[in-house]
């Protein structure tokens, strides 16, 4: 039977065949190859507030990818007023490539878009506008400064670049934590000009959670709506109210980074994170390519990856799998209860679900399956590390039971999912 490929909304994707029912791909990128320090044995990765061991797995963290500018007007070399941290438009106005009569309009915008103030020159604001879901593009543009107003700190900001967390608001200030470009981050309301104290989740693999300091000059509004993110992401508040049962320390990595197979590398990304948990990480390319291998599509840019061979790649490198098969070799349908068990005994789920049943992603053009990692327990809820992050923090995103039991139903092949482990 077909097989969908799992990727980013609004990608468009080629379909795998395959006679064997069995065999389905959920396609899915990878990142820079890792310098990995592996343990001679596979050991349950550190739950989080645990500290962590000396042998612990070592691995850059991946960027995610910031969709790329338009074509942007070089900054001001006259003199210019500072604008606001961020602006609201108040009417529909347009974008433009520089400050003055001769300037091109690029689009319109509506009202109530959230942008970044840089500057200001004469009738017209020097803003950055992280693009939206309706396909306008990110760039450092112009505004006509009539059409906009000062607005607050947003909850959440996205990081424009590589960045720090501080000590303290300034620059000069120590750092307390990198942030990767991409990085969102929760602002606690605490502001000091430019500067707000924000709450970082961490990334499971160098940066545990934590609070500090970040300047708004390299950070944007994210395009996905503010309420959406608040539901789906481990806030500082929750953790705070009502913390984890538990929460597996399972390094973060981001498929969306840039490569030409990334909207079809949801599967090799989410076992790298498991390989990196148990120290046996390796190039995402590399496991890549051993998962389409048995396919014989290694350089297929558009081919999805099978649970039996995502699997396969794990056992492999040194760490046992559970729970994929059943009698005569069947898939087995897992529940809910055998999910809890499993990571109760230390061990990492992938399961494969319809990534539109995702929380957040109901409207999204994708119709295929997708791969995920469940991490943790919170209550009736999990916490599941998701290789797609354009569309919020990928680590630590939350779903309900009931949620992650309807994606694994609506996947092409119901309740099928596999735990890694000793």
């Amino acid at each position: 039977m077909g097989a969908a490929l799992c990727g980013v909304a609004g990608a468009l994707f080629l379909t795998v065949s395959s006679t064997d029912p069995a065999a389905h791909t959920a396609a899915d990128p990878t990142t820079d190859d890792p310098s990995v320090l592996a343990t001679p044995a596979p050991t349950p990765p550190p739950i989080i507030g645990a500290p962590a061991s000396s042998d612990a797995t070592r691995s850059p963290l991946s960027s995610s990818v910031v969709s790329q500018p338009i074509t942007a007007p070089a900054r001001p070399t006259v003199e210019v007023e500072r604008a606001p941290p961020w602006l609201r438009t108040v009417r529909e106005t347009g974008l433009w490539s520089g400050p003055d009569a001769a300037a091109q309009e690029f689009v319109k915008l509506p009202a109530g878009a959230v942008l970044r103030g840089l500057d200001r020159q004469g009738p017209r604001t020097f803003v950055y506008f992280a693009g939206d879901a309706d396909r306008r593009r990110s760039g450092e543009v112009w505004v006509d400064t009539a059409d906009l107003e000062s607005t607050a700190w947003p909850r959440w900001v996205r990081g424009r670049r590589a960045t720090a967390l501080r000590v303290e608001a300034g620059p000069g200030a120590s750092v307390v934590a990198s942030l990767p470009r991409g990085a969102y981050v929760e602002v606690l309301g605490e502001q000091r000009g430019r500067w707000a104290r924000a709450f970082y989740l961490g990334d499971g693999r160098t940066t545990p959670p934590i609070e500090g300091w970040i300047d708004a000059n390299h950070f944007a509004f994210p395009v996905q709506p503010q309420d959406k993110i608040a539901a789906q992401t481990l806030d500082r508040a929750t953790l705070d109210r009502t913390p984890p049962e538990l929460w597996l320390r399972i390094p973060y990595r981001s498929q969306l980074d840039g490569t030409p197979y990334s909207g079809a590398n949801c599967g090799p990304i989410a076992i790298s994170m498991i390989l990196d948990a148990f120290g046996k990480g390796d190039a995402p390319v590399r496991i890549r390519d051993a998962a389409l291998d048995p396919q014989d599509a290694i350089g297929c840019d558009d081919c999805g990856t099978f649970i039996h061979d995502l699997a396969a790649v794990v056992q492999d490198r040194g760490v046992a799998i559970h729970g994929l098969r059943g009698r005569n070799d069947a898939f087995r349908s897992w529940t809910l209860e055998d999910i809890r068990a499993e990571l109760r005994a230390g061990h990492p789920v992938l399961p494969q679900v319809m990534y539109r049943m995702l929380p957040g992603r109901g409207n999204s053009s994708f119709g295929g399956d997708h791969y995920i990692v469940v991490t943790g327990i919170l209550g009736d809820r999990f916490i599941y590390n998701d290789p797609t992050d354009s569309d919020g923090h990928g680590y630590g995103r939350l779903i309900s039971a009931r949620a992650l039991e309807q994606a694994m139903a609506e996947s092409d092949f119901p309740y099928v999912a596999f735990a890694a482990g000793s």
